[in-house]
Formats: C-alpha cells, structure tokens, sequence
C-alpha cells in the first residue's frame, strides 16, 4: 500500500518536533506499494567477511568539504538514471562509480565540450550478465565489481536498461566497448574515504533503509523509524565537515530526493562502515575527442567539401554567380592558396592521399550525368586532368586512400537508390569496378576509407529527418562487403571522415536545418558497424563537411546560413587518456585566448 497522506503528515510533524535535518514529503517512491518500493533497493549482504585493503595511513589530507558534482564548476558524475521496479541498485551504483573515477583521471567534466567521449555504461550487462541477477532478490557489491574486473562494464548503448528481469544480450563481437576494472579495494576509515573523494574519485556504499527514507525530500537525512525495509547500494561523491554528511548518487530518478541526489549524516544507517573504490581501470573505452577552433571566412561560393593529407589540403566549391566550380590547394593547418577555376557543374566533392594524388566528383549542370577529375598536387596547385562521364544520378561522394583505391556513391537519377563503386586511380584515369546497388534507399551518400581498405558510408533517409552509416571491406573484386545501417542521428547532408586508426567524425546540419553538429566514433570490425557517440553542436551553417589526416588535424568547411560564403574551421582528433589530454588542455589554451581577445 502507498504511503497515505496521515501518515505523510505524522512522519512530517515528528521530523519538526525532533529539530530534524531533512525534510519529508510526497515522492515518485513513497506513492508506490510497499512491494514496488522494497523493489528499489535490492542490494545483498557480501557472504564473506569484509576486509579494509588500503594503505594503513595516520595521516590524512581533505578539505572541509567535496562535491564531485561541482568542482570549481565542473560536474564528474554522469545523470542521475533510474532502476526502476527491479533491485538492481548495486549495478547502477557500481557503473556511477566507474564513470565518475574515470572522469577524474581522464580530467573530463560530464559537461565539458569534451565530457560526451567518456560514455554511460550498462548496469544491465552488470546486473544481468555478470551477477545473474534477479529484480526480486538483487546482489552484492564484491560481485558486480569482479564482473568489472573480469570482464569489465559495456557501454549502455550496447546493452540498454530498462527494468524487468532480462537474459544476457551482450555480444562477444564487441568486447572493445568494455571499461575494465584494474584493482579495487574496500576500506573502513572514514579519513580515507574524504581524502579518496576530494582527489581521486567517487565510492561505492550500503546501508540500511528505514521506511522514512522513501519520502526524503531534502536535507541531511537521520532516520527516525525503526522499520528496516532492506539493503540498498548507491554511489558517494561528495562529505561536508560542516553538514556531517555524505552526498550520495541515487538510482530513483531526479523526482526524489534533491534530483536524485540525497544527503546522509555520518555513522548512520551503516552507510560509512565500508565502501568500495576504484583504484584504476585495465582498459576503457572512450570516443575520440575532436577540436575545433573557430569558424574562419574562406571565399565565396556554396555547397563545399575538403579533404585532407598528411601534408596538404584541397577545397572544391560551386561558384556563387555561376554554376562554376573552383578549387584552391593548402596546408593541413588552414593556409589558402589563390582559387581557381576547374570545371562547371553542381555538387563537388573531393579526396586526396599522402602521395598528392586527387580525384573530385561532380555532377552536371544541366543533366543527371555524374564526372570526375583525377590530379596531382604540385607547387601550390593540382594539375587537373580532363572530365571524364562516369555516370548518372545525384549527390556523388569520393574518397580514397594511400593504394590509389577509389570509393564512389551516388544517389540513382530521379530515385532514392543508392549505388557504390570501387577504382583504381591512376595518373588521368580511374580503372572502375561495376557499379552496385547498396543499403536499398537514401539521399545526400557520402563515403570514407583508411588504408586498410575498410569503408564508412553515411546518408540520410529519404522518408524522415534521420542520417544512418554502414561499415564496409573492400574486396579484390572490386566489390564492398557491408555490415548493416545503423542510425547516427537526426539530421541532414552528413559528412564522414576516417582515419587508419578507425576513429570516424560525422558531422550534419540539424533538423531545424542551420544548426551543425558533430559526432565521433569507431569502427567495430566485429560487429560489422560503427559505434557513435552523442551529438555535439558547434556552429550554424549549411552543408557541412569534414576532413581526417593520419596525424589526426581535421578541417570541417560549410556554407554559411546567411550568405553564399564558405567558411572552414581547424582542429584536431585524439584520443581519451589517463591524467588529461592535450584536448583539454588546448581548450583551457583557447579560452585564455579569448578572454585576451
């Protein structure tokens, strides 16, 4: 039965009689029956005898207080989440602990422009997968944390929660999105556990729940009932000297307590007599971190596209008076060289190796009919050879890699199929393979490939306001092995770049068609698909697109949304490691920059 509103009112008039420190009221919980509400905690006794492993320390260092969730205006812990009707809550206590540990050794705040590389990982691959857990009995801390250990946390996009008992639904073929435990240990001193949290990460806790908990509203909270309803895990990740208390992360959702969060007195409830940390971590998964400084002018014109080499980058766009196209040839940093004149047509696109070797893509200006260029990069300018018919159909894309091997797609002429085919490039000339219907139906196809032959494509749907990527292999016959679509995102035009690492950026415009937007991922081989990170906003403007060099210096180029004027931006591509990244420290570099400014 739901807590009744009399009760409600006694609870309240003794926490005022008594000078509490907390403050009751109507939650999501107290409302439900007393069966439902047992079903948020979940959290068993360990069956073995639990042991302080730390270094034995006297002397200890904190300050008076510690909130992971604002460090000098920075948040470490990742969204309050929800167990809902299933006693799971070890599992969401131990993945909060990882991601937020993780955040402080890596330096990357939740809500940094970098935060979104460091994912949410699964508690149901934790509870389900590796405490064969039940909703109606739960588990322990020990045994969520060697499955961590052993096997390590998939990300949540992997295995997504919801509650209700679930079998195992992790794939072997995508073990590298697993964030592996190294050591962890349990301690008893509360001196160390101040000290862990002040510096080094958040812990993992149990404690008894009284009946009063499930109508915490605010506070420090004490119980004042005496009936036990069970055991219950949560995350800490912060203590006031002056409050006497521990901030707990909640796994209830951000309609209790202090949106999700809950204060708790020292020496209460057993919430101190041990907790667990995270030492470090064998192995973690992270997305790329991309950088991008700001939005420079470039030239006039529409519809541009960029690639990128080790040494060079070349820019193709549609002339803003006429249906002319122009290139102009520069350094991987953003230094121009004069444009030039090459061609007529619509809708370019262009790639280029680490040996100079180019090719652009183009589609006619008064038909259907689809042409490309060969040439080299030499002194500042590319030696363009003759237009060459290749085709019909719309929107083609090009790209190719440092074995003169050529990936083409298109969307078919007056339909929504799309077509791929694979060339060698030589010095005026590509030597095609048949062309191929893949993926069934789409619009606005762009194409990447690494060294490895391996091939990301991305188009957008041609029924909703969505864009989807396929992974493919080059085969000695000309031919692509691809892995199913998967969704990216929502959006329009996407743009893709790949690199020998199997790192990948997207970009796209949005749904409201100015705002432009990027994603990072990798490529699972195994898996057949690329797994893809949130989308991040970073600029306004049309037609985006986007460039990836072996060293990882990346060019992003679009349309402005006010004007027929092309604007390009440069930044760079790394990866997630432990105690920083240059990334972070190039934003602090950036921001100090600015203020200058």
């Amino acid at each position: 039965m739901a807590l009744n509103s009399n009760e409600l009112k006694r609870l309240q008039e003794e926490l005022k009689s008594n000078d509490a420190t907390w403050e009751a009221g109507p939650t999501s919980i107290n409302k439900l029956s007393e069966t439902a509400r047992r079903r948020r905690l979940g959290c068993i006794p360990e069956p073995e005898e639990r042991i302080d492993d730390t270094d034995q320390k006297l002397d200890f260092s904190f300050p008076e207080e510690s909130d992971l969730t604002n460090i000098a205006g920075s948040n470490y812990v990742n969204p309050v989440e929800d167990q809902g009707n299933c006693g799971s809550c070890v599992a969401f206590a131990v993945t909060a602990t990882l991601e937020t540990t993780l955040r402080l050794k890596t330096k990357l705040p939740y809500n940094d422009r970098g935060g979104y590389a460091l994912p949410i990982l699964s508690p149901a691959d934790v509870f389900f997968c590796g405490c064969a857990g039940d909703c109606a009995t739960g588990t322990w801390v020990s045994r969520a944390l060697d499955y961590c250990k052993s096997t390590g946390a998939i990300t949540w996009n992997a295995f997504p929660y919801d509650d209700g008992n679930k079998t195992c639904n992790v794939h072997s073929d995508e073990s590298q999105l697993r964030t592996k435990v190294g050591t962890y240990q349990g301690t008893t001193s509360t001196d160390y556990m101040k000290e862990w949290l002040s510096s080094k990460g958040a812990l993992v806790t149990t404690f008894a729940v009284y009946s009063d908990f499930y109508s915490y509203k605010k506070g420090v909270y004490s119980p004042t009932s005496t009936k036990l309803e069970g055991y219950h895990a949560v995350s800490v990740v912060g203590y006031s000297e002056q409050l006497k208390a521990w901030k707990c992360k909640n796994s209830w959702g951000t309609a209790w307590g202090e949106d999700g969060y809950f204060w708790i007195a020292y020496d209460v409830c057993g919430i101190n007599d041990y907790m667990y940390l995270v030492v470090d971590y064998a192995s973690y998964y992270a997305y790329p971190l991309l950088s991008l400084g700001g939005s420079t002018k470039h030239d006039q014109g529409a519809s541009p596209a960029v690639a990128l080499s080790r040494s060079a980058s070349v820019e193709v766009h549609q002339s803003h008076r006429e249906l002319a196209l122009w290139y102009r040839s520069g350094s991987t940093t953003g230094s121009w060289n004069d444009s030039h004149k090459y061609d007529q047509g619509w809708g370019p696109d262009v790639a280029i190796n680490d040996n100079g070797l180019a090719v652009e893509v183009h589609k006619s200006q008064s038909a259907s009919t689809l042409w490309y260029h060969v040439g080299q990069l030499d002194n500042k300018k590319v030696d363009w050879k003759g237009s060459v018919k290749y085709d019909s159909g719309l929107h083609p894309g090009i790209a190719i890699n440092n074995q003169n091997y050529a990936v083409e797609v298109h969307q078919g002429a007056g339909a929504t199929k799309l077509y791929y085919r694979v060339g060698i490039v030589g010095t005026d000339r590509i030597e095609w393979g048949d062309s191929h219907e893949f993926e069934g139906s789409g619009i606005h196809p762009r194409v990447a490939i690494n060294n490895h032959n391996q091939v990301v494509e991305i188009h957008q749907s041609n029924t909703t306001a969505t864009f989807w990527s396929s992974l493919g292999q080059i085969n000695e016959d000309k031919t692509i092995s691809w892995g199913p679509s998967h969704k990216c995102d929502k959006g329009y035009y996407p743009g893709i770049a790949l690199d020998d690492e199997g790192r990948v950026i997207a970009v796209h415009q949005s749904e409201a068609k100015i705002g432009l937007w990027y994603q990072t991922g990798h490529i699972i081989p195994a898996a057949n698909r690329v797994d893809w990170s949130d989308s991040q906003y970073y600029d306004d403007g049309y037609y985006p697109m986007i460039a990836l060099n072996g060293d990882g210096q990346v060019i992003e180029i679009h349309q402005s949304q006010t004007e027929l004027r092309v604007w390009y931006r440069t930044g760079g591509l790394s990866n997630v490691a432990i105690g920083g990244t240059a990334y972070v420290e190039s934003l602090v570099e950036e921001e100090v920059l600015q203020a200058e400014e």
